[in-house]
């Protein structure tokens, strides 16, 4: 766990090495949710032939996404409704509609159920306009108070290329 905001000083290795183990987690966990069985498991296939070294061997071991998306549909199920009293064109189903609150929430869920966390980022643009976004959780980088389990930071860290040049943008949300 970091304990500290040094690892977003200069020269710092990104991501920050005392992260590794959990991003190692994400990586491997997203691989089986999305199939790619034999990233996890390179001797998968081997051990399916019984030891033979024949290519093209198929087999379906979908289970962690179709458990996945039978979760997200147990905890959403059918979309609630949002009614105001106030107004009959339903202002709150409008903003659920314009921010993209089901996706971002089925998202969430995804994450949540098959990497063990899930990141919510709430923002509002210069104009006001109000914005929600699932935030991949090997972005995050939570920050305790040394000692305890108290997380003091959240750091959002993005490595993008801009051509020959590598930037990190992050964002430092703290209460």
């Amino acid at each position: 766990m970091l304990d500290d905001l040094s690892f977003l000083e200069p020269g710092q290795p990104w991501p920050p090495t005392a992260e590794q183990a959990r991003a190692d987690a994400y990586r491997e966990n997203a691989n089986l949710r999305n199939g790619n069985f034999e990233a996890v498991w390179p001797d998968l296939a081997k051990y399916l032939r019984k030891g033979e070294i024949k290519s093209g061997i198929e087999f379906c071991l979908d289970y962690p996404d179709l458990i996945t998306t039978k979760t997200a549909d147990l905890i959403i199920g059918e979309p609630p409704e949002f009614f105001s009293d106030v107004d009959k064109k339903n202002p709150l189903t409008e903003i659920v509609d314009r921010v993209g609150f089901y996706e971002v929430l089925d998202a969430l869920i995804a994450n949540l159920d098959s990497l063990g966390d899930a990141v919510l980022k709430l923002s509002l643009s210069p104009d006001g306009d109000a914005k929600m976004a699932n935030v991949d959780p090997s972005n995050w980088f939570p920050v305790i108070k040394k000692g305890t389990d108290e997380i003091v930071y959240h750091v959002l860290g993005f490595k993008f290329k801009d051509g020959y040049l590598s930037f990190l943008e992050f964002d430092i949300l703290f209460w």
